[in-house]
């Protein structure tokens, strides 16, 4: 009986079919356009947030040393206050998580921090995110002895474990098989052509 309204109304089964995929394609759109439209408005508020969090950044700058490590001891005794709670109460899943996310945070304003105190020179026109990864890479280029940096371990007086030297100790903790050595001095050789 479909067939024969369909008919009478001119309406051919193969024009339903295509109607019936272009609404189909029309919802897809939709929720592609639904889920574009809440990205944009996540991005929007981490990047409104990182102007906030860059706030708390600056306000460490002009802070002295001692100053700055008041910083550091409270949020170092807030992260363990969290961690004990962590560790009493293994099935509070949620505050383990909420743990996780708060520790990124609190943790990059104490690199932020050090880094400062080792002289660091933020450039606070960059964005939270930026100004956070320059101080790791100062950081690390420090603690290297990289672009003419002072590590903290030659201000002491005691000269950086060369790199073989920690290769040699890594290799040694790892009881390596022989086909393991031979492996690994391929690796090598190959690692000589690439530095030529």
């Amino acid at each position: 009986m479909s067939h024969v309204t369909n008919r009478e109304s001119g309406i051919k089964s193969q024009d339903l079919t295509k109607s019936i995929s272009q609404a189909e394609f029309a919802a897809t759109d939709a929720y592609k356009a639904q889920g574009e439209a809440v990205a944009t408005l996540l991005i929007t508020e981490v990047q409104r947030q990182s102007v906030s969090l860059k706030k708390f950044l600056a306000d460490l700058v002009p802070l002295l040393y001692e100053a700055r490590r008041a910083f550091r001891t409270a949020i170092e005794t807030h992260l363990n206050d969290m961690r004990e709670y962590v560790k009493a109460n293994p099935d509070d899943s949620v505050y383990a998580k909420a743990f996780s996310s708060a520790q990124v945070r609190l943790s990059e304003a104490k690199v932020f921090s050090l880094a400062l105190d080792a002289g660091f020179d933020p450039d606070m026109d960059q964005n939270y995110h930026t100004v956070i990864a320059q101080a790791r890479v100062f950081r690390a280029a420090q603690a290297s002895g990289e672009n003419g940096a002072v590590s903290a371990a030659a201000k002491r007086g005691r000269k950086p474990t060369p790199v073989i030297e920690k290769f040699r100790k890594w290799v040694e903790d790892q009881h390596p098989s022989k086909e393991e050595l031979q492996r690994m001095k391929e690796m090598l050789a190959v690692f000589e052509q690439v530095a030529e």
